[in-house]
């Protein structure tokens, strides 16, 4: 008989590596005109946030405060609803449902578009030192076949002495 598998130990072929950038997939954006998958984003975000017990209406007091004017729940129905084509979310007020809701994956939706992500600082830090240590490979890569150049030229020019 097989012994019950331990499940206090972890298996590390179980691990999956934190995510580096943040960003909603074409899963939540979906295909479409710019508007639209903008309303699904907002709506994914909203009913994450429904989830853990968060309404709209504490969403846009939050959002109220944190941009000085008055934002309704009922503007939220608006900017995430598809068929609501004359309510866009501005961009002030798009900043401010990521400060207030912390759905840092809205981040990443706008540099996606253009073929960039966004990655948190200490990503950033990290990326930085593969390129500087890429960087300084090839210099020495190319140091090596300069050295190897100027050794065959000087042996050239004491063939000809």
């Amino acid at each position: 008989m097989p012994r019950p598998r331990d499940t206090l130990t972890l298996d590390l072929f179980d691990w999956e590596p934190p995510a580096v950038t943040v960003g909603y997939g074409e899963d939540v954006t979906g295909r479409g005109p710019l508007d639209l998958r903008i309303a699904r984003l907002l709506a994914k975000a909203l009913q994450d946030m429904r989830d853990e017990g968060v309404d709209r209406g504490e969403i846009a007091l939050r959002m109220s405060e944190h941009l000085g004017r008055s934002v309704s729940k009922e503007m939220l129905y608006k900017w995430s609803s598809p068929g609501s084509s004359e309510h866009r979310i501005t961009l002030d007020a798009f900043a401010a449902l990521i400060a207030v809701t912390e759905r840092w994956d809205l981040l990443g939706f706008l540099p996606g578009l253009y073929g960039y992500a966004v990655v948190s600082d200490d990503c950033r830090e990290i990326i930085r030192l593969h390129q500087m240590r890429e960087h300084r490979q090839k210099i020495a890569q190319h140091s090596s076949a300069i050295d190897a150049e100027i050794a065959a030229l000087e042996t050239r020019m004491r063939g000809r002495r």
